[in-house]
């Protein structure tokens, strides 16, 4: 029994191209006039994955304006720091990343 003509109908994963397009396709933040996230939509998401991540019990503070993102707070250790910078800029529709954070215990002064 031979599989002729069955490929096309099977169902599964394609690998490799099938079109003459390109295999992925980036969509950047929309042109002027376009319907780009608001402000909110993308301080929601920024909210929601630091508290998704091990960031949660840190109260990192969020403020969204024109798209530009800054986080504000203390956090324990260098990396904790970097990654919350890493999903602040990762959430779709931001165009800046600006961090205004603190390494150190919360409630006593920072050292960095």
């Amino acid at each position: 029994m031979t599989n002729e003509g069955q490929d096309e109908k099977r169902p599964g994963y394609v690998i490799g191209p099938t079109s003459g397009a390109p295999d992925v396709q980036y969509v950047g933040p929309t042109a002027a006039g376009g319907s780009a996230r608001s402000d909110g939509e993308i301080a929601d998401e920024v909210r929601a994955r630091l508290s998704a991540s091990s960031l949660a019990s840190c109260r990192l503070a969020v403020t969204v304006e024109n798209r530009i993102v800054t986080l504000s707070g203390t956090v324990p250790d260098e990396p904790a720091k970097h990654l919350a910078e890493h999903i602040g800029e990762s959430v779709g529709g931001v165009r800046e990343a600006r961090s205004d954070l603190r390494v150190g215990r919360s409630g006593t002064s920072a050292e960095a």
